[in-house]
């Protein structure tokens, strides 16, 4: 038999505060409990919690290369450019990009869409991929979940005539690449509040 090597502390719960909870939200015991659990105490911050608006999200401009990224989308809508959504094998990679995918969609624009496979390529970009696409006609690549790091294949892609912009969660490296816009809130200097975003909550600012 396995035994973890951590000990697990649950957090004190206040079961009257749950039971208030419960009855004045007319939900199960449970749910009381686990509302008290994550920080919602009040009816108010309850109903916030369990029903919340677009309006509560933070600003998507306060994201660093925001301002770059969505008129270049918007000029490549108008130009009827193809555009290549590259993502990322892994669970938010995948939604990512099947967010993009309905925006696109939505759009009505022209566009591709890649992942690597997990075994056969691994994460992030790969060259083979960016001449695929050059071969495709795409124009404009937007990373979902991936690209941060990915310095010498930007540079390759601009050496095929393609843009692109990163949009991304992860630690971003010393020296980033040299793309038409970054997207992360990791990035140094950026004023976007929360800073745990994951890739599929980055794509859904640019979307």
């Amino acid at each position: 038999m396995l035994y973890s090597q951590y000990r697990w502390n649950t957090p004190h719960i206040n079961l009257e505060a749950a039971a208030g909870l419960s009855q004045a939200l007319s939900v199960s015991p449970l749910v009381g409990r686990l509302l008290v659990s994550r920080g919602v105490h009040t009816e108010q911050e309850a109903e916030r919690f369990l029903h919340p608006d677009l309006n509560q999200m933070h600003d998507p401009y306060l994201l660093l290369g925001m301002q770059e990224a969505i008129p270049r989308i918007k000029l490549a809508l108008e130009r009827e450019e193809h555009i290549l959504i590259y993502g990322d094998y892994d669970a938010d990679g995948v939604s990512s990009t099947s967010l993009m995918i309905h925006l696109m969609r939505h759009l009505g624009a022209s566009y591709d869409i890649y992942i690597p496979h997990r075994s056969n390529e691994g994460y992030g970009l790969h060259n083979h991929a960016l001449d695929w696409a050059h071969q495709q006609g795409v124009t404009l690549i937007i990373t979902v979940d991936t690209g941060i790091s990915a310095v010498e294949q930007i540079a390759y892609a601009s050496t095929l005539g393609i843009e692109v912009i990163v949009t991304d969660h992860h630690e971003p490296p010393e020296v980033l690449p040299e793309a038409y816009a970054l997207i992360n809130p990791k990035l140094p200097d950026c004023p976007y509040p929360f800073k745990g975003l994951a890739g599929a909550g980055v794509a859904l600012k640019v979307a």
